[in-house]
């Protein structure tokens, strides 16, 4: 079988990850698979070249790219896949329209929304028109799917949820090192309580409430320590959020980084701030390190952490929200409050990452989910091809 999954680029994110993972699963399965990116290669896409993983990059243009369509379609001619995979909605557009030229099984998988979430016409009637061009659509969460329902119009009937999923191993493999030698490795202080969030600096990740949180927690948790794994637009407001609450030297930023792993294990508590998710692979793979979560109830975050897997924070609701807006002081009471009793209660902390840790072991492993969406394959392309991953 030959597999050919679309993304916007391989950047490094949540949904470029788990493709990544895919990929890999289904070469050493002996299939083929391939990626598309509609923009460019990206650090995911380099690694996966120079693992043997053919990467095309198709070069979209400015605004709507009218040729895109056909160029994607030549090169699904040329290759002969027999399914094509689109990740996100920019690559089911392009996707589904390349499939007007040259009909082949088409998966559409949604990974997260944006925030606001609003309706969009021109988007419904486009999804109204062509929906029935994709032989199987995919949601990450039940929360995703039903904002593709709601808020896109796609058939509730045709939608399924497959989970995000993660390399277990890989993330444990630090978990029992000594926490202080790894820290010293990455270079982080060994004598603060460290917040550590892995994603990248984008508003709809709402990290400015993380820096108030710390500000708030100064005098109950001075050696508090929050650190930024990752780039993005936002980092010179964070940076200036900072400086203004008068907390820089509890907030580090440490730009991308190749050593994940080996970071997650240093933290004391994962924290997520976001305004909208899927399921996100960061927070998949700070539990296989055994790092317990804070988060916001937002997404599919609230079915992952229930049952004491995590500590969930309930914002109150605003009428909007953006960017340059005044934080809430409601927000930052119960992000702070829920960190600070976290953190004085190891017990809770021990139950919560073992409670954790399990449940992803069951349900999240790439295994698992590449074996999900291989049968989903040979639903669509009855062959003889591997069935065990």
């Amino acid at each position: 079988m030959r597999v050919l999954f679309i993304v916007n680029s391989l950047r490094v994110g949540g949904a470029e990850k788990m493709v990544c993972h895919l990929a890999r699963r289904y070469h050493e399965l002996g299939l083929h698979a391939e990626v598309g990116c509609l923009d460019d290669m990206g650090t995911l896409g380099q690694q996966l070249c120079e693992s043997g993983i053919p990467v095309e990059v198709y070069g979209r243009k400015p605004g709507f790219d009218v040729g895109l369509p056909l160029r994607m379609a030549r090169h699904i001619r040329r290759q002969r896949f027999d399914v094509v995979h689109a990740h996100q909605s920019t690559g089911y557009v392009y996707g589904v329209l390349a499939k007007l030229f040259v009909p082949r099984p088409f998966v559409f998988t949604e990974h997260g929304r944006h925030y606001p979430d609003l309706p969009n016409w021109k988007r419904q009637c486009f999804n109204r028109a062509l929906q029935y061009l994709v032989n199987r659509t995919t949601a990450v969460s039940a929360e995703v799917r039903d904002a593709l329902v709601n808020v896109e119009k796609f058939s509730r009937q045709r939608i399924g949820v497959i989970q995000n999923g993660i390399e277990v191993s890989e993330c444990e493999r630090f978990v029992e090192a000594d926490k202080a030698d790894l820290r010293r490795q990455v270079g982080l202080p060994t004598d603060r309580r460290i917040l550590g969030t892995v994603s990248r600096l984008d508003p709809i990740k709402n990290q400015r409430l993380l820096i108030h949180a710390v500000a708030r927690l100064r005098k109950e948790c001075p050696e508090a320590l929050l650190v930024f794994v990752g780039e993005g637009s936002e980092r010179s407001r964070l940076e200036r959020c900072s400086r203004d609450l008068n907390v820089e030297e509890h907030v580090v930023f440490l730009g991308m980084r190749q050593d994940v792993a080996r970071l997650l294990p240093c933290f004391d508590v994962f924290v997520l701030t976001s305004l909208s998710e899927g399921v996100p692979m960061s927070v998949l793979e700070a539990i296989a390190a055994r790092v317990p979560i804070v988060s916001t109830a937002v997404g599919g975050i609230p079915d992952l952490l229930a049952d004491e897997r995590g500590v969930l924070v309930r914002m109150e609701p605003v009428d909007s929200f953006a960017s340059d807006d005044p934080m809430p002081k409601a927000w930052v009471e119960s992000y702070a409050t829920s960190l600070t009793t976290l953190l004085a209660d190891p017990v809770r902390v021990d139950r919560i990452t073992g409670n954790a840790v399990e449940y992803i072991r069951q349900r999240f492993s790439v295994e698992s989910i590449a074996k999900q969406y291989l049968q989903l394959y040979e639903q669509l392309v009855p062959r003889s091809v591997p069935t065990h991953v």
